[in-house]
């Protein structure tokens, strides 16, 4: 058993690390894939969840170098491009790698001690609360608005708000393939490097050092660990309500939403153990899959060191390659960078999501492209997924 766990946890920590540097690979299309190779299936069941579980944990790390550094962002740490791509233009590309990757590192650490207590707490947890649901995200969402400056960015706040909700329920609710891709995508991703091209800004050589993180900027990882359990309980809740809620209450901005990006992905695998032992529901892809063999104690025990070694690992070797990466973009012309960076998201759409992928992509970058210009809170396209969770539980 210790063998096949070990093997699990190296295997599974080398995919994830390669499969997050590809933007739109999620680990669910990996975890599948996985799981239906015959060479796997004649393999043990602590080999396979290891091997899911490790590369689920890898990924969340090395994501951040293609949603930072090519502004191409995954279905789980978009709203980390915003600020990251910022700090690239700054100069700072390695240090916005090092800010998301700490969070992440820092809340999968605290919710690994958490995982007792918040097993024990969670069907109550449930029950109490699955009522205020819709009205705390429409009080999140009033105060997302009203933290614009002024009536016109409020203006525009409110209407990309509903429009992107409108586009939310049209495509969520689509018998297309892979919805997030295109939505997320093309809001937080192509439109973002579109209005940036349009600025025509050139990408500074980038420090290498990262420099320290400060305690203030930590105090964003409890608000982290919470949202992540709030997403592992409610199953209409994914990452994005999750932050919106988390940075309302932390009122985290800059590098602080960097580390409560991380943080609350990091929060969410781990916490999703503590889930599927107590309600028997996974919440999260991976571990749904990492765990179809029987769950147990021992199994929660088992994956969540796995989880903290594949992090501890990835961590290191997502800096390493940052740093490469900080060397090659300082170098290349941006706006050839950004014609690659929206040639591969358009690809990958073709790919997983077909022709009305394509379409939603394209509607969905028109309304990013929109918020830029309109220099309101991108938090505000969040209404993508927080108007259709708030329409499905009161109607």
């Amino acid at each position: 058993m210790f063998e096949q766990a070990l093997l699990g946890l190296f295997l599974g920590t080398f995919i994830g690390i390669f499969s997050g540097l590809v933007p739109g690979l999620h680990i669910n299309i990996i975890g599948a894939a996985i799981v239906g190779m015959p060479i796997i299936a004649r393999a043990g069941n602590e080999f396979v969840s290891c091997l899911i579980f490790s590369a689920a944990a890898a990924q969340i790390f090395s994501s951040s170098i293609p949603a930072i550094f090519l502004g191409a962002p995954g279905s789980e740490n978009f709203m980390s491009a915003l600020p990251g791509h910022r700090l690239l233009l700054m100069g700072r590309g390695v240090r916005a790698v090092l800010i998301s990757g700490a969070g992440a590192m820092v809340s999968m650490l605290l919710s690994a001690a958490l995982l007792p207590v918040f097993a024990l707490s969670a069907p109550k947890i449930y029950s109490a609360a699955e009522p205020a649901i819709p009205y705390v995200l429409i009080a999140v969402s009033i105060s997302m608005i009203f933290r614009e400056k002024n009536f016109r960015k409020r203006f525009w706040g409110l209407s990309c708000f509903m429009l992107s909700g409108a586009l939310g329920l049209i495509i969520l609710n689509s018998q297309m393939r892979n919805p997030l891709t295109p939505m997320l995508s093309g809001l937080f991703g192509v439109g973002m490097i579109l209005s940036s091209m349009a600025r025509k800004p050139r990408i500074p050589q980038q420090i290498e050092e990262p420099g320290e993180i400060s305690r203030d900027e930590l105090k964003a990882i409890p608000a982290a660990a919470l949202s992540g359990g709030l997403v592992c309980t409610f199953p209409a809740l994914g990452p994005a309500q999750a932050a919106a809620i988390a940075s309302e209450i932390s009122r985290a901005e800059g590098e602080s939403y960097l580390i409560l990006s991380g943080g609350i992905s990091a929060a969410n695998l781990m916490l999703s153990l503590a889930t599927a032992l107590s309600i028997g529901k996974a919440r999260n892809g991976a571990t749904a899959l990492a765990v179809q063999s029987g769950i147990s104690v021992n199994v929660v025990v088992m994956l969540a060191c796995c989880a903290l070694a594949a992090s501890a690992l990835s961590f290191a070797a997502t800096m390493r390659i940052a740093r490469v990466f900080s060397g090659f973009v300082a170098r290349v012309n941006y706006t050839n960078l950004c014609i690659f960076s929206i040639s591969s998201v358009f690809a990958i759409t073709a790919f997983s999501s077909g022709l009305f992928g394509i379409a939603a992509l394209l509607s969905c970058a028109a309304l990013g492209l929109l918020a830029n210009l309109a220099d309101i809170n991108r938090t505000a396209l969040m209404g993508c997924l927080i108007l259709p969770v708030v329409i499905n539980y009161l109607i």
